[in-house]
């Protein structure tokens, strides 16, 4: 048997260069290859573990429970979700780094391609040694297959890729959905930061609250409370306790409304809703009269075949022209002198009762409007 014949010289040099090269640059591409499959899904895993997460938690917070529990749950919940994603990141990395270095990757080649076991890595291991080592390489780099060196390798990590593609596109779409359903528990977890200073929602405000009000006068306070579903709002009288009342929300108007009944004494109010600034107000006692109970009577003109009714002194108010529209009040506090105006004409308001205790708890008063033209009609006493 003879030996094979081997170049020598510059040529023995030349073979032994491109052999370990030939060898060596088809596992490096291979590698690559497999590495940036195994990199993107693992981005895709963490992007579909981080949407879910988010998902969940705008669930969770919403309805205003975000505001009911703990202000660092959506911060905590962010914690959480980012351990999760580095956690599944790590595993897929370590999975897919046994199989993807030089060594553990030639193995795999072996394998596939029905190789001896541990040819192709003892080549690449003599490679470079001389011109023996370079014929060894020459040889196996013959037998690989032209195409994908470790196809069933990189069908494995092609499938992986797209269960984390299906992930994260699942991910998107419950997202999406958790925008639209749980709108408020969305924002809290899109700015964690602000839910927990309480700058998310806008500000808690009186709503056209006077600064002061006649002794005696009913008064129901407005809060504009939008995206909240309950407050709490603190009254104390001068010289009394404070009190505590829970109101709802609103969810169309984001309007609350408290009765306050007849204010005899100067009150604070305070508005809270366990996370944002307190709204704070104080409301003076005037002495000075005003008018109440106002109720309104509509006769119809004749006409119209219509019977007269009493209708709501809510504007704005629409009545056929030419009706006739009796107003009744009572004048506290010592008004007097009552009467409605359009800025042309004045109508009295005439008292139609001085008994004492009429006196003590008004004076009824009543006048007559025919509506023959559109306007705004204004209390003046």
């Amino acid at each position: 048997m003879t030996a094979p014949v081997l170049p020598r010289g510059a040529s023995s040099r030349g073979a032994s260069s491109r052999g370990a090269g030939s060898l060596a640059a088809r596992l490096g591409a291979e590698q690559a290859s497999l590495r940036s499959r195994s990199l993107a899904a693992s981005v895709l895993a963490v992007i579909a573990v981080l949407a879910v997460a988010a998902a969940a938690g705008a669930l969770l917070l919403s309805d205003g429970r975000w505001l009911a529990w703990p202000r660092l749950v959506p911060v905590l919940l962010w914690v959480a979700a980012a351990a999760c994603a580095v956690l599944v990141a790590r595993l897929l990395r370590a999975r897919d780094a046994a199989v993807l270095t030089i060594p553990s990757l030639a193995g795999a080649i072996e394998r596939e391609q029905s190789l001896r076991a541990g040819s192709l890595r003892g080549a690449l291991e003599v490679a470079d040694t001389g011109t023996l080592g370079a014929f060894a390489a020459q040889s196996i780099a013959k037998r690989l297959a032209p195409a994908s060196l470790a196809p069933q390798l990189t069908q494995r990590l092609m499938r992986a890729l797209g269960l984390a593609a299906a992930a994260a596109v699942i991910g998107a779409a419950l997202l999406t959905l958790s925008a639209r359903t749980s709108s408020d528990g969305f924002a809290a977890v899109v700015h964690p930061i602000r839910a927990f200073r309480g700058t998310l929602l806008t500000p808690l405000a009186f709503d056209n609250l006077p600064p002061s009000v006649p002794r005696g006068m009913p008064l129901t306070v407005r809060v504009r409370a939008e995206g909240r579903q309950a407050i709490t709002v603190s009254q104390r009288a001068a010289g009394e306790a404070w009190r505590d009342t829970t109101l709802d929300v609103d969810a169309t108007t984001g309007m609350a409304m408290l009765a306050l009944g007849p204010v005899r004494a100067p009150v604070t109010l305070r508005v809270q809703d366990g996370r944002a600034l307190d709204a704070e107000a104080t409301i003076r006692v005037d002495e000075r009269g005003w008018i109440g109970d106002i109720a309104l009577f509509a006769q119809y003109p004749a006409y119209l075949g219509r019977t007269s009714e009493t209708i709501e002194p809510v504007s704005p108010i629409r009545v056929p022209r030419g009706t006739r529209l009796r107003v009744t009040a009572m004048l506290r506090g010592g008004a007097r002198d009552a009467k409605l105006t359009d800025g042309v004409t004045a109508i009295a308001v005439r008292e139609s009762g001085t008994s004492p205790a009429a006196s003590t708890n008004g004076v009824p008063a009543t006048g007559e409007i025919v509506l023959d033209h559109d306007g705004t009609w204004t209390w003046a006493a």
